[in-house]
């Protein structure tokens, strides 16, 4: 067999085929005239010596030239079926040649082809044998796992040196052990396992013959096993090979190639597994970067926090979804636009944004008020970091946190801390004038009895206690209102107090020319609740309604009384009170429930205040809706004080 090395042209071409050393190598063990063809470019890719002598082209221009232009006739090569006469043309001189093709690759692009001279059987199948089993060789080259190496490595392997027992063993991590992987399908199959010594993982391929001492497991075991000889070869580099291949047989010689089959299969099979590690390894890291892209990109599209990803001139690159939403800006709309053209509103955000072109970053901006595209204020905070790459500038990254609600509690917070300020103090007051009104109060009363009945400033005397009664009852309401509310929960059956309310109310409904309507479920279930908080509370309703609907001299009274469950987990029952008096301006209608708004004449303004306060010590709701004519108020209180 001709071993001669490999020729001059070893460039590799920039089209890329499987196993392009393999390939080299197998073509120039062959004496036959041999070429690797691109059949879909017409071009060839590899040749052997014998080939280029009858060429007669250089190697390095081999490649380069079309397949006519080299040889008329080889252009048909890769379409001829093997077996079959081609003629080929070089000048004057015809050469006769038996062509055999075969398929390189999966995708039929690249063929083998070996020109056999005619009448040369015996050549013929040699070569067709070598070159089959270097073609299994390069189909290690497209396996997709590691156990397709080991049965392909293990097939080659026994086309090459035609040995019976052959296994395949790999190194093990963690322990200085060789485990058994793979196997051919013989009787005698070589131990599961066997220790890493020193002759096992030395270079090169160690034979060892029959009769002569043995030295590792895995020679007593061909020793045991009557085997005419045993070759054992490490896959990959020495010190921290890949594993074994162990070759015997014991029936026949070893064939002369043998160490050189065995040194081409390991070395092949090495390149492959370690191929296949690699893939492996930057395919889990290639997930693994997949995984957190799609992992950040979820925190950047669902993060409650807008974000704007900016150039190094600060124009805009893209900008999240929450982003959109605070500013009502798509992102289409404002990609390339400057950043200022979209955060409109504060002067230290510019300073901030050239600072962090600067490379200085801004972790906290403040409260700053930024305007909507609606033209609304917008309360935030930003985050100004610049994105560095070897301290140069690649960009820029703006965080938004909306504080607005938080403004919004604060300032209510501050208000209802005034508030309370302002009722401890009212509530000082109203007590503190109490005394004085009763005494003025007490000394009308018997100026009134004293005078006679045609005085005329009797008249006088009774508006001034009209207004003291007035201011009496205002001063009431003004300690009621203050006053901290502490509820005595009990069962109640707000159907049952709704009817005896109406009944106690029933003779100056008949006076107004009012007719009450009372609608109550039979569903109703009884509530935890303070009676008499809900008997003010509906006590005030009522009374509203009455005066409300005395201004048309009549009107109906409608009062329902219903289960809601509405909302999931939570039962609720609904009380709605209805007159079709002229309703509420709009303007008043969502300051009903502060204190000290009236429209009523001669109102206190802290009715509704106080229903409010009760309803809510409840767990409760209270809505007004107002149409023209009619109001509708809706209590909704859980039968449970816990919400249950």
């Amino acid at each position: 067999m001709n071993r001669s090395g490999p020729f001059s042209n070893r460039s590799i071409p920039a089209v890329k085929f499987p196993a392009w050393e393999m390939l080299t190598i197998m073509i120039n063990q062959l004496t036959q005239e041999a070429l690797v063809l691109d059949a879909r470019r017409g071009r060839i890719l590899l040749a052997n010596q014998a080939f280029l002598s009858i060429s007669g082209v250089p190697a390095l221009e081999l490649t380069k030239m079309p397949l006519v232009d080299v040889m008329s006739g080889l252009e048909w090569v890769a379409s001829l079926s093997s077996g079959k006469e081609i003629e080929l043309v070089r000048g004057e001189e015809k050469i006769l040649r038996v062509v055999q093709s075969f398929p390189v690759d999966k995708d039929n692009e690249f063929f083998l082809v070996l020109l056999n001279q005619p009448m040369n059987e015996d050549g013929d199948g040699e070569a067709e044998s070598i070159s089959k089993n270097y073609l299994k060789l390069v189909q290690l080259g497209e396996a997709t796992t590691v156990e397709e190496c080991y049965r392909i490595a293990l097939d080659a392997l026994y086309g090459f040196t035609g040995a019976k027992i052959l296994a395949i063993y790999r190194a093990e991590g963690d322990i200085p052990r060789f485990t058994r992987v793979a196997t051919s399908s013989c009787e005698k199959e070589f131990p599961q396992s066997v220790a890493a010594v020193q002759n096992l993982m030395q270079e090169g391929t160690n034979l060892w013959m029959a009769g002569n001492r043995t030295s590792n497991e895995l020679q007593r075991f061909a020793m045991r096993s009557g085997c005419k000889y045993l070759a054992v070869r490490m896959m990959g580099q020495p010190g921290i090979g890949l594993g074994l291949l162990a070759v015997a047989d014991d029936e026949v010689e070893p064939l002369e190639s043998l160490k050189d089959s065995i040194e081409i299969v390991a070395t092949t099979l090495g390149n492959a597994l370690q191929s296949l590690l690699l893939v492996s390894h930057q395919r889990e890291q290639l997930d693994s970067t997949n995984r957190r892209l799609l992992y950040r990109q979820y925190m950047y599209e669902n993060s409650p926090e807008g974000i704007f990803l900016l150039d190094r001139d600060l124009n805009i690159l893209e900008c999240n979804p929450a982003s959109e939403w605070m500013f009502g800006y798509s992102s289409a709309e404002v990609t390339n636009k400057p950043i200022e053209s979209v955060l409109i509103g504060s002067d230290l955000l510019l300073a901030s944004l050239e600072s962090a072109r600067k490379g200085t970053p801004t972790h906290n901006s403040g409260v700053l008020h930024l305007n909507r595209r609606d033209g609304e204020t917008l309360s935030a905070q930003l985050q100004i970091l610049p994105i560095l790459e070897n301290e140069a500038l690649e960009g820029v990254v703006v965080f938004i946190q909306d504080v607005s609600e938080n403004e919004q509690i604060r300032a209510r917070t501050q208000q209802l801390e005034n508030r309370a300020l302002i009722g401890e103090f009212t509530a000082i007051f109203a007590h503190e004038v109490g005394n004085p009104i009763n005494n003025i109060y007490a000394a009308l009363q018997n100026m009134a009895v004293l005078m006679p009945e045609d005085d005329p400033q009797a008249q006088r005397v009774q508006q001034c206690l009209g207004e003291c009664n007035r201011l009496k009852s205002l001063m009431t309401s003004v300690l009621d209102f203050a006053r901290p509310l502490e509820p005595y929960f009990e069962m109640v059956d707000v159907g049952m107090l709704v009817r005896r309310m109406v009944e106690r109310w029933r003779p100056k409904l008949a006076n107004a020319n009012i007719i009450p309507r009372i609608n109550i479920a039979e569903d109703v279930p009884q509530i935890k609740a303070d009676p008499r908080l809900l008997d003010q509370v509906f006590t005030n309703l009522i009374s509203n309604a009455i005066s409300i609907m005395s201004e048309n001299d009549q009107g109906v009274l409608v009062i329902r009384v219903r289960l809601d469950n509405e909302v999931p987990n939570l039962s609720q029952v609904e009380i709605s009170i209805t007159d079709d008096g002229p309703g509420i301006p709009e303007e008043f209608l969502a300051h009903i429930f502060e204190p000290f708004v009236s429209k009523r004449k001669g109102g206190t303004g802290l009715g509704l205040a106080i229903v409010k306060r009760i309803i809510t010590s409840h767990h409760g709701s209270i809505t007004a809706q107002s149409f023209t004519p009619g109001t509708i108020f809706t209590i909704k209180i859980p039968i449970s004080p816990n919400g249950g």
